[in-house]
């Protein structure tokens, strides 16, 4: 990453309860992304993901996997495939 200081760390609130939450600016895009597409806002989002998460995994751990879920559903619903030829899945690094 070319901003090394950026530490990604915001406070979103989980309930009633605020925390911080520390994700690579990608994951926060990707966050703000899902709430415009959902209509949610962020803190919504991460309380949602916080009730659904086992009490042994992390609230960023829980935030990447359904990010990624996310994503990967609206792949599945929109008719794409995930399944990459070497020449696609070098070209998207």
């Amino acid at each position: 990453m070319a901003n090394s200081g950026y530490n990604g760390a915001r406070n979103v609130w989980i309930g009633k309860r605020r925390t911080s939450i520390r994700l690579e600016p990608e994951m926060w895009d990707a966050l703000e992304e899902i709430s415009a597409g959902t209509g949610r806002d962020i803190n919504e989002i991460c309380t949602e993901v916080r009730e659904a998460t086992p009490a042994d995994q992390t609230l960023t751990s829980a935030l990447r996997v359904f990010i990624l879920g996310y994503f990967r559903r609206s792949e599945d619903d929109r008719g794409g495939s995930r399944d990459l030829g070497p020449e696609q899945a070098s070209s998207s690094l």
